[in-house]
């Protein structure tokens, strides 16, 4: 299943990209992938809670 979402992502943003601004792309995806949250994961995050909210105060001081 995961193939399928992989394979329609690489569609739409080739698609996005040929007809739309590449600068949004990240923005769109990021939208996708609330979409496909409740998905079982096959994966688990060392650390949980805590490297996420790391990533993300990271890029928000990148920015």
């Amino acid at each position: 299943m995961a193939i399928y979402a992989i394979a329609l992502q690489i569609v739409f943003t080739l698609i996005m990209m040929i007809i739309s601004n590449p600068d949004r792309l990240s923005e769109i995806e990021i939208l996708l992938y609330l979409f496909c949250e409740n998905e079982i994961k096959e994966y688990s995050v060392l650390l949980y809670p805590f490297i996420p909210i790391l990533a993300i105060v990271g890029a928000g001081f990148v920015v």
